[in-house]
């Protein structure tokens, strides 16, 4: 596993900088601010040039440095575009084994995705890169990946209610074709994961409505360096093709229902399927309360009838902590 130290960030950002203002002289200048030989400022260029961001022309001693372009597009008819093609041309191959492995999963997931769902005539793919990261965008023409569930279910019609479900995997118009567990790998296995659909603008970390648009367009974004291991993170959450841990982040229901969580009908409607998972994180991170019919269908009623469940509550506030305690004594 490639790894870079924090000093090294540091370096290799500012010989970036440099190259804009002074492509002679980025050696001399960089040896000057860090105190360090030239040879070490060598090293950060050869490192620079074997990710791609910089190319160098010139003997030793007269070299000029120029930065590569990072930000790449591609568009494909659907019936062209397979996932291969798309990693391909992405040439995500110069980045290191781990990040490049979750990359490739992502985007074989969200591409067949769109050619089998979506219905869409176009696909459009575009890259961004720099010293610490990669972003990937693609989007698509198509109905909209919530459209498409509310057509084909006729038990979820509202965008929101559609996205929790998906978060909370094993969600699939499907189910005999597909288990519902691509998005869901994405959403753990990388840094950034934003879906736009219809009016939905979802973030791993935050869902607001926002202006409509047609079609779906997803972003993932990963740290270059990253220590994530795909496997291991697969492994930990699905077996054998199904899932048996899951991590619900408690704000997305909160931003479903745009108002406090308090009735023993939104937590029956969080804990739907969820009795098919052997291991549940419930993670209450920005949630400020939750009333006690709430906590008590949770922590006592779906405990008690669902014995093979493990439920983990995670970042509780003092309130929120009342509350799933006293529900757990059954007070």
């Amino acid at each position: 596993m490639l790894s870079i130290s924090k000093r090294s960030k540091e370096v290799a950002e500012f010989i970036l900088e440099t190259i804009k203002i002074d492509h002679r002289n980025v050696v001399r200048i960089t040896s000057k601010k860090y105190g360090i030989s030239r040879q070490a400022v060598h090293v950060h260029l050869k490192r620079l040039i074997n990710d791609g961001l910089i190319s160098s022309y010139g003997i030793t001693n007269q070299k000029i440095y120029h930065l590569n372009k990072s930000r790449f597009t591609f568009k494909y008819e659907i019936d062209e575009c397979n996932p291969e093609i798309v990693v391909k041309d992405l040439k995500i191959n110069k980045i290191p084994d781990d990040a490049k492995e979750i990359l490739n999963l992502c985007i074989y997931e969200i591409i067949n995705n769109a050619k089998e769902h979506s219905g869409c005539k176009n696909i459009k793919v575009t890259i961004k890169r720099s010293i610490f990261n990669t972003e990937i965008a693609i989007s698509d023409d198509g109905i909209g990946i919530f459209k498409n569930i509310q057509n084909n279910m006729i038990n979820w019609k509202s965008e929101r209610s559609i996205l929790f479900q998906i978060i909370k995997g094993g969600f699939t118009t499907k189910p005999i074709k597909h288990s519902g567990i691509g998005l869901f790998t994405c959403m753990h296995l990388l840094d950034e994961l934003c879906i736009k659909s219809g009016t939905i603008d979802f973030s791993i970390k935050k869902t607001k409505i926002g202006k409509k648009i047609e079609g779906t367009f997803i972003k993932m974004r990963i740290n270059n360096y990253t220590h994530k291991v795909s496997s291991k993170i697969i492994s930990n959450f699905i077996n054998k093709g199904k899932i048996i841990k899951t991590v619900v982040p408690i704000i997305q229901l909160q931003n479903i229902h745009d108002e406090k969580l308090i009735s023993r009908s939104q937590a029956k409607y969080l804990m739907n399927r969820l009795n098919m998972v052997k291991t549940v994180v419930l993670d209450f991170k920005l949630v400020t309360m939750i009333g006690n019919s709430f906590a008590d269908e949770i922590f006592r009623v779906f405990h008690s009838n669902n014995k093979h469940v493990s439920l983990l509550p995670i970042n509780m506030n003092e309130n929120v902590r009342k509350a799933v305690l006293r529900a757990k004594l059954g007070l």
